[in-house]
Order: C-alpha cells, then sequence, then structure tokens
C-alpha cells in the first residue's frame, strides 16, 4: 500500500516538463458549435506554448497541426488518441 503522505500535487506555479490538452473532436461534448470551439482550443494553447512545451491529444494529427500556426516559443508535440 502507497504511503498518501509521501504523495503530493504539484501547484500550477512550479516548474512542469509540459502541458497536456485534449483536442476536441466532432463526436465529443464540444460538437455544438464546433468551429468556434476549434478556434478557442487553438489560442489557448499557441499562448501556453509561449511558456511551456505542450502535448496535444488528438484523433487527426494532421488535421490538428495544420491549424496552429508553428512559430510559439516552446514546442507543441501532438498524439493521436483514439477516442472510442
Amino acid at each position: 500500500m502507497i504511503n498518501a503522505q509521501k504523495r503530493r500535487l504539484p501547484a500550477e506555479w512550479e516548474r512542469q516538463s509540459f502541458i497536456q490538452f485534449t483536442f476536441p473532436h466532432k463526436n465529443s461534448d464540444w460538437a455544438n458549435n464546433y468551429e468556434k470551439n476549434i478556434a478557442c482550443f487553438v489560442n489557448i494553447i499557441e499562448k501556453v506554448a509561449e511558456f511551456n512545451p505542450v502535448i496535444v491529444g488528438c484523433e487527426n494529427i494532421k488535421n490538428t497541426q495544420i491549424l496552429f500556426r508553428n512559430h510559439t516559443k516552446f514546442p507543441i508535440h501532438f498524439v493521436k488518441v483514439d477516442f472510442q
């Protein structure tokens, strides 16, 4: 059994290896106003990538990558996720 007193959750302002996002897809809760939601996610992710590396879990890497400008200070990595 793990000793619960040794575990801790770091605060959001502490140094982090990366920030992870799950990108919305058309069959998700974000389907309503999908295009507007996509623009918002892209904006948020690009802003975060000015300060931290980002990992984006997405349904289709190629279709998601083309939505982003490629001039953020930190990298944005894309990972395919099966949403089933």
